[in-house]
């Protein structure tokens, strides 16, 4: 069995690279640029001048490690450089991107892209008159779009149009003459056939993804967007209450619905398997969120029965002793735990019946009943026993709801819990919170696994892994 052990724990380790692969990749590949959202949610920020935010733009950029290379290697086209990710802007790559893509000419589109930036530059420190005003935030607004658009029809109409405002403002320069000539020779100089040639590019160790995974074994699991505070502190301060409720949810399901689903197979037809049963599939069929609001409306309210708190988890005095404070913490759970269990009871005692029948009808009870067992020792001691493997294959999948948690029941009680993190994550866009749950989650299903293998060994010594 150790063996066993000892190599799955070996295959968990190219499952976990790649499940890490593709979190990152999500990352890296989430709508919207991380520093912007990081920015904006900056107070300094708001009232920054273009200047210091572009100054404070790059050093966030730094800080995340996105002036490095995303990965170990690249593979792209020759007409691709290989130091594309040292631009800032998501936009402008992406926008590079698709007249690398378009033309092919790699130095051509650089130098256009030059031309735009050395027009903005040269328009930032310009000064007009009054009167112009409007017409130079025009100016800006127009070289602005050029950073994303690449349709040609498009681009020369936004040339055009700054053409006639620089003839507005400053009828005595040509500033459109070298971005228009470098988007004419872009156009005209096109090899698109480069596009079809492949290029392999090593960028070593020093890049995002190596510096990210190292980091994830640190414990270090990155910056939230939204509340700009460390992602393992935001995780570790919600990863108790949902722990604790799962985990009794789950001892609780399970230590019912077991002898509810014995007792229901051992009286098959009767009145009680029939009661059983239509009981437990009304409780299934109530959705956890419209039972959740009855309880709170009905049983926490001062017009109704104003038995439970209506939500959190403590409210107890400062001073009081630790007997009162768990006294406290049960109170404010039993809400909150019904909901989280009753819909279970269904399920996993209909798992366990339909595996006790076929279990009963084999052939070694049989045999047990005509050494003239008792009831208790043929069904408690041989039959359910072997009727626990299906049960213990719905293990592996109860393991990820440890940290996943239950969103609508901790936002309806006001839980602090993983659940209603995650839905605030969704709801802010907050990716390196989002990622990080999914990937404890694919831990989580992977530990699940080893357990309910191990469990299988434990309850019927007919298996063993160490058989070939």
């Amino acid at each position: 069995m150790l063996k066993y052990i000892l190599k799955r724990i070996l295959f968990f380790i190219p499952t976990l690279l790649v499940v890490s692969l593709l979190t990152f990749a999500l990352g890296v590949n989430s709508p919207g640029d991380p520093v912007e959202v990081l920015m904006d949610n900056s107070e300094s920020a708001k009232f920054a001048d273009q200047t210091s935010r572009r100054a404070d733009y790059m050093k966030m950029r730094k800080k995340l490690n996105l002036d490095l290379p995303v990965f170990y290697f690249g593979v792209s086209s020759i007409a691709e450089p290989d130091t594309l990710y040292k631009i800032p802007e998501k936009l402008h790559r992406e926008n590079l991107e698709r007249f690398i893509s378009m033309y092919g000419n790699w130095p051509q589109v650089s130098l256009y892209y030059t031309q735009v930036k050395a027009l903005e530059s040269a328009v930032s420190g310009m000064v007009v008159t009054d009167s112009l005003k409007d017409q130079l935030i025009k100016v800006r607004l127009l070289i602005s779009e050029l950073y994303y658009k690449y349709d040609p029809s498009v681009v020369k109409s936004k040339h055009e149009q700054l053409s006639d405002c620089f003839h507005v403002l400053h009828p005595e320069h040509n500033y459109m003459k070298e971005l228009t000539t470098s988007y004419a020779a872009m156009v005209d100089g096109a090899t698109v056939w480069k596009n079809y040639f492949p290029s392999f590019h090593w960028y070593g160790f020093n890049n995002q993804y190596h510096i990210w995974i190292v980091n994830l074994f640190k414990g270090d699991f990155g910056i939230s967007y939204y509340k700009k505070q460390p992602v393992i502190d935001m995780i570790s301060g919600r990863m108790l209450p949902t722990l604790l409720f799962s985990v009794l949810s789950v001892l609780i399901a399970f230590l019912v619905s077991i002898p509810l689903g014995v007792h229901s197979a051992v009286n098959k037809g009767t009145a009680k398997d029939k009661f059983y049963t239509i009981a437990l599939f009304v409780f299934y069929s109530l959705p956890s969120f419209w039972v959740a609001t009855l309880l709170i409306n009905y049983l926490t309210n001062a017009e109704y029965l104003d038995w439970f708190p209506v939500k959190g988890l403590e409210d107890a005095a400062d001073d009081a002793s630790f007997g009162d404070r768990m006294l406290n913490y049960l109170h404010h759970m039993i809400l909150p735990l019904f909901c989280y269990t009753y819909a279970s009871f269904a399920f996993i005692s209909r798992q366990m019946r339909g595996s006790m029948l076929q279990t009963l009808g084999q052939d070694y009870i049989r045999t047990a009943w005509a050494k003239g067992l008792a009831p208790k020792q043929v069904y408690w001691k041989h039959a359910v026993r072997n009727s626990l493997l299906p049960i213990i294959t719905l293990v592996a999948s109860i393991f990820p709801s440890l940290i996943a948690g239950s969103v609508v029941i901790e936002y309806l009680f006001t839980l602090p819990g993983m659940g209603r993190l995650a839905y605030e994550a969704e709801v802010s866009k907050d990716y390196p919170v989002i990622y990080i749950i999914m990937l404890f989650s694919a831990v989580l299903t992977l530990v699940g696994y080893l357990v309910a293998d191990i469990l299988y060994a434990v309850v019927d010594p007919r298996i063993s892994y160490n058989k070939k």
